[in-house]
């Protein structure tokens, strides 16, 4: 299901404030080291980047290949098997090595937890 206009500018407007809000923690830390602990921007770095592909699964639009609604929905299963089969690898491999103890974990949170919020999405859309 398309997103709308008003669901566009929402994540516009979340997208500019994640991207700002990353912007100045790096100035931040590139001022003065440890300004901004590295796990809140490794998470904001990994919160932008799972809404861009959450964008890019969502929408449409944002390829330029048009599909039937068929294939379109055929396609848009694929995407979330995908999806989850990328999640629980890199699930496990966060909790099964050190980097579960790493501050990259942050980075790598919002990605595991995408395929769930765009489920979580579909369902809220459907009904």
């Amino acid at each position: 299901m398309e997103p709308t206009a008003k669901e566009r500018k929402f994540w516009r407007v979340v997208a500019a404030t994640l991207g700002l809000l990353l912007s100045v923690f790096v100035v931040a830390n590139s001022v003065r080291a440890e300004t901004v602990p590295s796990g809140i921007t490794l998470l904001l770095f990994g919160s932008l980047v799972a809404l861009g592909v959450g964008n890019a699964i969502v929408n449409p639009r944002s390829s330029p290949v048009i599909l039937t609604e068929h294939e379109e929905a055929r396609f848009r299963r694929r995407q979330h098997i995908v999806g989850f089969a990328f999640s629980l690898i890199l699930g496990l491999l966060i909790m099964l090595t050190d980097l579960r103890g790493s501050a990259l974990a942050y980075l790598f949170a919002p990605i595991v937890v995408l395929p769930f919020v765009l489920l979580l999405r579909e369902r809220l859309m459907r009904g």
